[in-house]
């Protein structure tokens, strides 16, 4: 009993400074702000989208780490199947596209996604309380029409290979690293384009130290969050992700057997331990980006949207992440990162409808 317990406490313990550590690289980074999000959506600004890049290109040079030696490649593998198991038989290219356009529409809705949502919260970014109100209300209708969206989107038949690796016949780190290193070129062609700096809403002080600073290079931040890939596969078995959580907190309300008869989706999530470990690292990152926010003086000066709109968003927002079964963080970072083709459906289709919601607002 002993070392089981000790082995959850080092989980916890893991899960806590990876959470930290991921609010206050994003927060550094400035893409929990709406005008970036928004900004990222129109392709008026790519902040987000270099930030994005470094974390994945350094994510897959982790992970190919850790699979390339036995200490991680059991870890890296388990990992893999138990991600596979979510979509096995029960989504396919449908879900992908439809959850990731609606998903798109709502982040430029609300101007957010469900990772930064919660640092929005820590950095007290106005109506943020309002828009996790929205992203939980999304994920309670979710579980409420599930066994209906589960008819609709249903594949006709499995894939063949779930992964770009698995497709090509290639160990992951052979098809994984050349795409890392295109992804590290993109951030670096993005640069020469448009700088960093010239895209913060508000610049960075001269005279600050670099804990001070208001901004950090969204590569740097890229890199920081990319870098918790592999501590999480090796301290837990399980990559980033955020949308899970909002379902974990929709269930809530079920307090009663009965009530839990209303969604065994939602009852699924309540009383999965590896969805509120996700849950604690969310909340964690809320601490992260209040500790990075208060830290340079940001604490409560980035505007926010009208609570119509992050309420709206918020529930559109998550309504597709579950409809996806991921989002930004399990489909783009995580996704993305162990090559699941899946992912770069959902991604581009996330484009998608953010870029029409933000053609029309």
């Amino acid at each position: 009993m002993g070392t089981i317990s000790s082995k959850s406490a080092f989980e916890k313990t893991a899960t806590v400074l990876a959470g930290l550590t991921f609010g206050f690289a994003v927060e550094q980074g400035r893409v929990f702000e709406p005008a970036t999000v928004l900004g990222q959506m129109s392709f008026d600004r790519f902040i987000m989208l270099k930030m994005f890049l470094s974390a994945v290109a350094t994510g897959i040079v982790t992970m190919s780490v850790v699979s390339m030696f036995p200490f991680g490649k059991k870890n890296f593998d388990e990992m893999r199947a138990d991600y596979f198991k979510k979509f096995v038989g029960k989504r396919g290219v449908l879900a992908a596209a439809l959850g990731g356009f609606l998903h798109g529409v709502g982040m430029t809705v609300c101007q957010s996604c469900p990772g930064v949502l919660y640092i929005q919260l820590g950095t007290g970014v106005p109506n943020a309380v309002l828009t996790v109100c929205g992203a939980v209300s999304g994920a309670f209708l979710y579980g409420m029409v599930e066994p209906t969206m589960a008819r609709l989107i249903k594949p006709s038949a499995n894939p063949r290979s779930n992964t770009l690796d698995q497709y090509l016949g290639t160990p992951y780190f052979v098809a994984a690293l050349p795409i890392a290193a295109v992804l590290a070129t993109g951030v670096f062609a993005l640069e020469l384009f448009r700088p960093w700096g010239s895209e913060l809403t508000v610049p960075n002080s001269a005279v600050a130290s670099a804990l001070e600073l208001r901004a950090w290079p969204p590569y740097l931040s890229g890199l920081l969050v990319g870098g918790l890939q592999g501590f999480l596969i090796l301290t837990q078995g399980d990559t980033i992700g955020s949308s899970t959580s909002y379902a974990v907190l929709a269930s809530l309300p079920l307090v009663t057997e009965k009530m839990e008869k209303m969604s065994n989706y939602l009852r699924g999530y309540k009383r999965n331990p590896v969805a509120w470990n996700q849950v604690l690292f969310c909340l964690s990152s809320i601490a992260g980006g209040y500790l990075s926010a208060t830290q340079s003086g940001a604490y409560g000066t980035v505007p926010g949207v009208s609570p119509l709109a992050a309420y709206l968003g918020g529930a559109v927002m998550v309504f597709g992440a579950r409809t996806a079964s991921g989002c930004t963080s399990g489909h783009g970072l995580s996704g993305c990162g162990i090559l699941f083709l899946l992912s770069f459906i959902v991604m581009p289709s996330m484009y998608v409808g953010g870029g029409l919601a933000a053609a029309l607002m």
